[in-house]
């Protein structure tokens, strides 16, 4: 079977542009520059996950946060209500002597509360720090 000389030449010129179009996507399969590219992807969607989560743990830390501040309130209002009742002197010396020891137990209860809420707030503190730093990496 013999071809004629120009289906030859178009088949020479088929096999070398095939021969052309396999180097090329080789190439581009292994070029440095994709292999690169894959690394800082992966290291973006990376450190985007990681900031997804401590936003996440800051909304749980507001929470706890609002939570602390609400017990603080309400231990606060109990005081209040019950140095206005000592205050107006329309207990007896009995209730005056329990209203005292609920007072400093109610004392003692707000400063450990109030202590609480320090701490969270200090672990507010601590994730916008590490939110900033991450979307600054994430940023880059």
């Amino acid at each position: 079977m013999k071809s004629a000389p120009e289906e030859q030449e178009r088949l020479i010129t088929l096999q070398t542009l095939d021969t052309l179009l396999t180097q090329l996507a080789h190439k581009a399969k292994t070029l440095p520059v994709i292999a690169a590219l894959e690394i800082v992807t992966i290291s973006h969607n990376s450190t985007r996950d990681l900031v997804i989560a401590a936003e996440t743990e800051k909304a749980d830390i507001k929470h706890e946060l609002t939570k602390s501040e609400v017990d603080v309130e309400q231990v606060v209002a109990r005081i209040d209500k019950d140095e206005k009742r000592m205050a107006s002197g329309t207990a007896s010396p009995k209730e005056l002597e329990q209203m005292q020891h609920e007072l400093a137990s109610l004392n003692k209860r707000r400063s450990e509360l109030e202590e609480i809420e320090l701490e969270v707030m200090v672990r507010v503190d601590g994730i916008d720090d590490r939110i900033k730093s991450l979307s600054a990496e994430r940023d880059q």
